[in-house]
């Protein structure tokens, strides 16, 4: 028996659509800045997590990336909202980055149109959640939260899209 190990159990599955992303340029870092407006997605609880079943869909949302100077890797920082059948707020933020593959090439060099998912397993993110809602404050915050993440490219002009498969980590 392997003793002091966490373990994960799945929690929910976030699905985000960006609009125009906005280039700031390089950073003092070298690395290059991208606001990503987050237009449309989806927080759905996997069956069985919480109480009562929860599809929630994004209220706002924006991204924050760096990419490195040589665009082999790069940084996500997210804060957004999404709103509950009952009309309540939980409020997510996530860290993370993306690792340098094969898969992840064509993302990082903004290649967004090339009709290519990366698959799970390139990009991990940390998340957590604030509400002030009683029905889901105690099953969402004071938690930590990670997730693996894909990006999905759905060909020429249309918008990227992340699907992340969240699970909470416990004892």
């Amino acid at each position: 028996m392997m003793i002091g190990f966490a373990k994960l159990i799945p929690a929910f599955t976030v699905l985000l659509q960006t609009g125009d992303d906005y280039n700031v340029g390089t950073s003092f870092s070298d690395s290059t800045l991208l606001l990503a407006h987050v237009v449309n997605g989806s927080l759905v609880s996997v069956p069985g997590y919480l109480p009562k079943q929860l599809n929630a869909p994004l209220f706002k949302g924006e991204d924050v990336i760096h990419i490195d100077d040589k665009h082999e890797s790069a940084t996500l920082d997210f804060r957004g909202a999404f709103l509950s059948p009952e009309n309540d707020i939980l409020y997510m933020t996530f860290t993370g980055w993306v690792n340098n593959s094969p898969q992840t090439a064509g993302f990082l060099q903004s290649d967004f149109a090339n009709g290519t998912t990366t698959g799970y397993g390139h990009s991990f993110v940390q998340l957590g959640f604030e509400t002030g809602d009683n029905k889901y404050n105690s099953a969402v915050t004071k938690k930590i939260f990670v997730g693996s993440e894909q990006l999905i490219s759905n060909g020429p002009g249309l918008p990227l899209e992340v699907e992340i498969q969240v699970s909470e980590v416990s004892y």
